[in-house]
């Protein structure tokens, strides 16, 4: 029981410094774009999420900026980072999942499997979108040729980030069982993130970069709290 009890707090060390290192990359990602054209453009504020929503030619120009301009290259840089991001996301929540998979809480190994295969599809999706997008960025201004293109990337992207923040709803358990108002606020807090997100992929896709903002608060919970108590959140497990 002590060196289950070890390993598991070796397991909240690891999601502390994952979470962390999934923070200070999509601050990154983000920053790679942030002065880019599309401040602004149809509610968005960050041009490399604008470029994976976006669905109108027109507007997807006006993110990309002139052919040998700054902006694009900022966005490539900004999908070859989101590589990183993507390993950094599927670790996180596989980690997750395994802390989820041992509560005492009904359903728990059920949710703690759905969130694996939901991560793990976004992390699919996420790839096939980035290289999709890389044919987006080598485009040329055209309105009919960068149509042919938008469309693909953009199923992909919806999927990731429905995939993803329904992975994020679905791991808020991990924060339910203790006796603890604070914990659960947080589980809410992923709750609704994943409700955020998931209404910007079906309804309002700004809504989209909101959720992602809502996401990097809530991972900056899970690496304090795994950090500084790893033991209190793995005590209710089995």
């Amino acid at each position: 029981m002590l060196a289950s009890k070890a390993a598991m707090e070796r397991l909240g060390r690891a999601i502390a410094f994952v979470a962390t290192v999934m923070v200070v990359g999509s601050f990154g990602w983000m920053l790679l774009t942030s002065s880019g054209s599309s401040g602004g453009l149809l509610g968005f504020e960050t041009p490399s999420i604008a470029l994976e929503i976006l669905e109108e030619p027109n507007e997807v120009a006006a993110v990309l900026g002139g052919e040998d301009g700054g902006e694009r290259a900022a966005l490539r840089h900004a999908v070859d980072v989101d590589f990183a991001v993507i390993g950094a996301y599927w670790l996180l929540f596989v980690l997750l999942a395994a802390v989820l998979g041992r509560r005492m809480l009904p359903g728990a190994r059920l949710m703690a499997v759905a969130v694996v295969v939901a991560v793990t599809m976004a992390a699919v999706l996420d790839v096939v979108e980035n290289f999709r997008l890389y044919r987006v960025l080598a485009a040329p201004g055209d309105p009919h040729v960068l149509r042919e293109l938008i469309e693909p990337a953009r199923r992909a992207a919806v999927g990731k980030w429905a995939a993803l923040f329904t992975a994020t709803a679905l791991v808020s358990p991990v924060f339910y069982g203790f006796d603890d108002e604070v914990l659960y606020g947080f589980g809410l807090l992923f709750v609704c993130t994943g409700l955020v997100g998931l209404a910007g992929v079906a309804w309002y896709p700004p809504a989209v970069e909101w959720a992602f903002g809502l996401l990097g608060v809530s991972l900056l919970v899970v690496a304090g709290l795994f950090l500084w108590e790893p033991d209190h959140l793995v005590e209710d497990s089995a």
